[in-house]
């Protein structure tokens, strides 16, 4: 028997890869796939693996512990808070 990630996960990295404005594609040839089994990956009908997950985190900016048990708000809030720190000046 596969077991699937939970529904809440799946949407997690959608709503994430949506947020931070990454394309299907791009995601894929970082995990060295193609779109259209990045798109099983995402949708469940593809079991997604720890490592698909540490790729997925790293690409959008959090650790693979903040990706699985933090909401999505909490790591948009995280992502949002980097992204300020980035742009701001340094003296």
């Amino acid at each position: 028997m596969t077991s699937h990630p939970p529904a809440d996960l799946l949407e997690k990295i959608r709503r994430l890869r949506s947020y931070c404005d990454l394309s299907q594609e791009s995601v894929a040839r970082e995990m060295g796939m193609t779109q259209p089994a990045y798109s099983k990956l995402e949708s469940g009908k593809t079991r997604l693996t720890v490592p698909h997950l540490q790729i997925f985190a790293a690409l959008v900016g959090v650790s693979l512990n903040d990706l699985i048990s933090c909401s999505v708000d909490e790591l948009i809030h995280q992502i949002n808070d980097r992204k300020d720190f980035a742009s701001s000046p340094r003296e």
